[in-house]
């Protein structure tokens, strides 16, 4: 801190400004990890009418790295066929329900669907599915390290 004389004869002491430019970095440097990302695309068939894709299986999986978490903004399902409904599931517990009325997407505002580190998305059926084209999954998501998340209000 730099001292300043005021004219009474005493000092105080006041932020230069290289001091003040770090304090406000440091205040900063949880929103710099934050990052806007696209989900890995699934894709996937039905067999028999039933639809199981996304899990802890497959080579490609949807679920954060350890250490973050994801804040879902959107998802969309093609493919459905007129009545199809898709239960979208984290960590083995149906979230949402998704039917084939176009758009087959949704949306959810900031921290209305996390993800946690080891928890995954998976999707299938709810009830008839006639669907016989390829399903692809695809969406967005805020990625942040768990440290942060209550912090940012994500």
């Amino acid at each position: 801190m730099a001292k300043f004389e005021i004219k009474a004869g005493a000092s105080i002491d006041l932020l230069t400004k290289e001091e003040l430019d770090a304090s406000l970095n440091a205040q900063r440097e949880p929103y710099r990890a934050v990052s806007v990302i696209r989900l890995p695309v699934l894709f996937g068939q039905a067999a028999g009418g039933v639809l199981a894709m996304g899990g802890d299986t497959g080579t490609l999986v949807q679920a954060p790295d350890q250490g973050y978490v994801w804040a879902i903004r959107h998802i969309s399902i093609e493919g459905l066929a007129a009545g199809d409904v898709v239960s979208i599931i984290r960590a083995g517990r149906i979230f949402w329900k998704l039917a084939a009325t176009a758009p087959s997407a949704a949306t959810w505002g900031r921290g209305e669907f996390m993800v946690n580190a080891g928890e995954t998305l998976s999707y299938a059926n709810f009830g008839t599915f006639t669907s016989t084209a390829q399903i692809v999954v695809s969406g967005t998501a805020w990625q942040c390290p768990a440290q942060f998340v209550a912090e940012l209000g994500l």
